[in-house]
C-alpha cells in the first residue's frame, strides 16, 4: 500500500480517488491482518491439541482429532476463512474448540455484521442498510441475510455456539 501511495500511479488523482484507494486497500489489508490471525491461532489450536492428544487426554470425551476444518465467516473487514479442528467419536456431532474461544456465531455473518445491520436498518431502509454494508464492509451480505440478522438481534434469538463446546476448555 505504501509503495503505491508512493508511486507514480497515485502522484496525480484527485482526492477523492486517493480517499477510495486507500479505503479500499486500508480495508483489505485489515481483512489480511485478520485472516493471519485466525490462520495463527489455527496453527496453535493444532499444537495444542497434539499435545493433549499425546498425554491421553480426551477433551469431552472425543477420541478423536480431525484437522482440516474450515468455514467461511463474513466480517466487517470481509470474508475471512475460519480453520480449525473437529474433535469426534463416533456417534457423536464434532466439538469445534475454536468456535467457542472465538465465540463464533453459529452461522456465516459476524456479530459485528449483525449489530451493524441493526444500526443501519434502525436509521435507514433494509435497502439502504444493505447498501450501506456493501459499501463499508463489501460484499458480505445479502438483503435477506440482513433482514434475519436484524430480527434475530432485535428478538435476542441470534444463535450463539452450542454449550457443548464449554467441555473442551
Amino acid at each position: 500500500m505504501i509503495g503505491e501511495l508512493t508511486g507514480e500511479n497515485t502522484a496525480a488523482i484527485s482526492h477523492a480517488e486517493l480517499e477510495e484507494v486507500i479505503t479500499d486497500r486500508g480495508r483489505e489489508l485489515l481483512r489480511q491482518l485478520l485472516q493471519d490471525h485466525l490462520d495463527l491461532r489455527a496453527l496453535r489450536e493444532r499444537t495444542g491439541l497434539a499435545a493433549r492428544r499425546a498425554t491421553r487426554d480426551r477433551p469431552g470425551g472425543r477420541t478423536r482429532i480431525e484437522y482440516g476444518h474450515e468455514r467461511v465467516l463474513a466480517t466487517v473487514l470481509g470474508p475471512v476463512t475460519v480453520r480449525r479442528c473437529a474433535l469426534r467419536a463416533p456417534g457423536h456431532r464434532n466439538i469445534y474448540p475454536a468456535d467457542a474461544t472465538l465465540s463464533l456465531p453459529a452461522g456465516r455473518h459476524s456479530h459485528g455484521i449483525a449489530r451493524l445491520a441493526v444500526t443501519e436498518v434502525v436509521r435507514l431502509s433494509y435497502d439502504s442498510a444493505h447498501a450501506a454494508i456493501g459499501d463499508r464492509c463489501g460484499r458480505v451480505a445479502g438483503k435477506r441475510q440482513i433482514e434475519d440478522l436484524t430480527v434475530a438481534e432485535a428478538s435476542g434469538t441470534a444463535q450463539m455456539p452450542s454449550t457443548i463446546f464449554a467441555v473442551v476448555k
